[in-house]
């Protein structure tokens, strides 16, 4: 948890240099006529107004892949939190994500995450938004097996150094609100020591809401 909150403390002193530099040019007299026709449809169409932040929470498939070879199927759902910094390719991204199974005897079995770093857009903001990111933190794991056939009731827990790196799409239905139509990850972390990772590949879908847009 500590190196999670290194991260996002370097990432919110990054935001708040690159909003204290991003100061609009000194506006210029224009013909209201003539920005009127200088405005294509297509522009007008396909271009979206950038928020500063916005929220987005939603449902998750994992396919969490053990180092036994074994993969369990687990149900859950995300929340993030992204800060535009440069004003339409570049934010910064704090994600929490979470899975979980119950698989009978073997134990109720959960994945969590915590992780923060960059988002991109390629293609910038527009009404359909194309993004990736690359994010770092920490995850947890936590099974927990209940008593049986005389044998007390157990429950493991670990953490571990977690990334992840993916991408997906948002269409925007309002000005404030879009749809998470795909988002998809692929996550590594090391919960059991030694050389071999456990992976995790996540679908999500999602809504979204955008502050301050501009």
């Amino acid at each position: 948890m500590q190196k999670l909150l290194g991260v996002s403390i370097l990432l919110i002193l990054f935001a708040n240099v690159a909003a204290a530099q991003d100061v609009p040019a000194t506006p210029q007299a224009t013909t209201p006529a003539k920005d009127s026709a200088d405005s294509s449809p297509q522009d007008t169409a396909t271009r979206a107004s950038i928020s500063k932040t916005e929220i987005s929470g939603g449902f998750t498939l994992h396919r969490y892949y053990e180092i036994s070879g074994n993969t369990q199927t687990m149900l859950g759902g995300y929340a993030d939190i992204e800060h535009n910094i440069i004003q339409r390719w570049l934010g910064a991204e704090i994600q929490v994500s979470g899975g979980y199974r119950n698989q009978g005897a073997p134990g109720k079995l959960g994945i969590y995450t915590v992780m923060a770093g960059p988002v991109f857009y390629p293609l910038g903001h527009r009404k359909v938004t194309v993004f990736g990111h690359i994010l770092v933190g920490e995850g947890y794991y936590r099974n927990s097996i209940a008593a049986s056939a005389g044998f007390p009731a157990q429950v493991n827990t670990r953490t571990s150094f977690a990334w992840t790196g993916g991408g997906g799409l948002d269409v925007n239905v309002t000005h404030h609100l879009a749809v998470r139509l795909a988002q998809f990850d692929y996550t590594q972390e090391k919960f059991f020591g030694g050389t071999i990772h456990e992976s995790d590949t996540r679908i999500s879908v999602g809504i979204v809401y955008h502050f301050g847009g501009r």
